[in-house]
């Protein structure tokens, strides 16, 4: 019998929508607050939101998005 295959552990990536911009603003400042280290803002004009990534102390990719508003 042939031993298993090892892969490498799959990073795990979860998208929470939130209602607006000011909504990230605010998150970014909690975050913050806490020590939770997280990149900017970027706006994604071709999907029409904006994007604050971060990572969970577990290492879980997760990303707030807000619709862009004209």
């Amino acid at each position: 019998m042939a031993p298993p295959v090892r892969r490498p552990p799959r990073r795990s990536r979860r998208i929470i929508s939130v209602p607006g911009r000011e909504d990230l603003e605010q998150a970014a400042r909690l975050l913050d607050e806490r020590g939770v280290t997280h990149g900017e803002i970027t706006r994604l004009p071709g999907f029409g939101i904006d994007v604050l990534p971060f990572e969970d102390p577990d290492g879980i990719q997760l990303e707030l998005t807000a619709p862009v508003t004209p």
